[in-house]
């Protein structure tokens, strides 16, 4: 109830977490994540030690901004008590599955999924993260205001962000970073 009266309030008071919103949000903590962690991310590290990284400068951005009620999990798999499902078209069945990050208020409102993928990796394995966030963001299902599709080439120091709206994917930038 507590979760429901603060959402209201923020819609009255204009500080609904909008799409640009939050990708302002997460660019903002991409700058850090990518400043303050350049050793792990050239000793090549997993994904989810990656992703964990991101997700702390993602809560402190969020924290900053008095969103006290928005959590950054990592690896987060439950709608409530049940493991959150989707209808894979890749697989022609039903599937659990996990987000790499997500930003949530683990209630009713899902702001933000990410996946995220180090180069090279199987095109399999892309394809099911993208179709992933095309679900996620798609008004039918778990209405994620924005899905973000993370790829990143450790070698040449390129990254590849894919933006996902309403189920689509409606931008991309791709940056060269110094490690």
């Amino acid at each position: 109830m507590k979760y429901l009266v603060l959402n209201i309030i923020r819609d009255i008071m204009g500080k609904k977490l909008t799409y640009d919103e939050l990708k302002k949000k997460f660019e903002e903590a991409n700058t850090k994540f990518l400043n303050n962690n350049k050793v792990i991310i050239k000793r090549y590290l997993s994904e989810r030690c990656l992703c964990a990284n991101l997700a702390y400068e993602l809560r402190d951005v969020f924290k900053e901004c008095g969103y006290n009620d928005i959590y950054v999990d990592v690896e987060y798999n439950r709608d409530e008590y049940n493991i959150k499902k989707i209808y894979s078209y890749i697989h022609n069945k039903c599937k659990n599955i996990v987000c790499d990050l997500i930003v949530h208020d683990r209630n009713d409102n899902n702001y933000l999924a990410l996946e995220m993928k180090k180069i090279p990796e199987d095109n399999e394995s892309t394809n099911k993260d993208r179709e992933r966030l095309e679900i996620l963001t798609n008004k039918d299902h778990y209405c994620y205001e924005i899905g973000i599709f993370y790829e990143l080439s450790i070698d040449d120091g390129r990254i590849e962000i894919c933006y996902y709206k309403d189920g689509k994917m409606i931008e991309t930038n791709k940056y060269n970073v110094l490690l």
